[in-house]
């Protein structure tokens, strides 16, 4: 089982969760335990596929350094069949690719419910989660997400217009998922001191 833990990585600043809930109550929130307890468990079969591995470590040092904000991001969530799933991707804050400049190629987006009615219809999504691919670093996987009031919305408008263009489904919490896999790019910036999008 790798060992190594972001401790050990000077290029992370941490571990990001997706799907802390899935995660035992008395775990030490450190990657090598959480990644002893995925293995103890079977979530781990295909070691290279599902967790960030040294060579990829190896690619992203070409890319990023610490001012970046690069956390390791433990993924789990629930398949269709009701498995827990595990995966490892790198975490890039939105501030970075907005510092950067640099247009990424969406994989995919959820929008996550916010605001709900008394009895749990959801009014309003509060926040995208996106994986997508960076330039020059390929085949890894990147992700992040968003609050922002400029942002959001305009991610909910292109998934109701391309929901039936591209795989899309409502899972989990009645999160909305759509699968670009590329063939949508997007660049982040600031309006003022809002951070906006433009989607191409």
């Amino acid at each position: 089982m790798p060992t190594a833990s972001y401790e050990d990585q000077p290029l992370f600043v941490g571990v990001t969760f997706w799907g802390s809930e899935f995660l035992p109550g008395d775990i030490v929130p450190r990657l090598e335990n959480i990644r002893r307890w995925a293995f103890d468990n079977g979530l781990i079969m295909e070691p290279d596929l599902q967790l960030l591995t040294p060579d990829e470590v190896d690619i992203l040092r070409q890319h990023f350094d610490l001012q970046d904000k690069l956390t390791i991001c433990v993924f789990l969530y629930k398949d269709a069949e009701g498995s827990l799933c595990y995966f490892e991707h790198p975490h890039l804050p939105i501030g970075s690719l907005i510092r950067r400049g640099t247009e990424v190629q969406l994989v995919y987006w959820t929008m996550r419910p916010g605001i709900r009615t008394p009895d749990g219809e959801i009014v309003a999504y509060g926040e995208v989660r996106l994986g997508f691919w960076y330039p020059g670093t390929s085949p890894l996987e990147f992700c992040s997400e968003s609050t922002a009031k400029l942002v959001v919305p305009k991610f909910n408008e292109l998934y109701h217009k391309l929901s039936d263009q591209y795989p899309s489904a409502v899972v989990g919490d009645g999160s909305l998922d759509i699968t670009i896999d590329g063939e949508l790019s997007a660049r982040f910036f600031k309006s003022g001191r809002l951070f906006d999008v433009e989607l191409t």
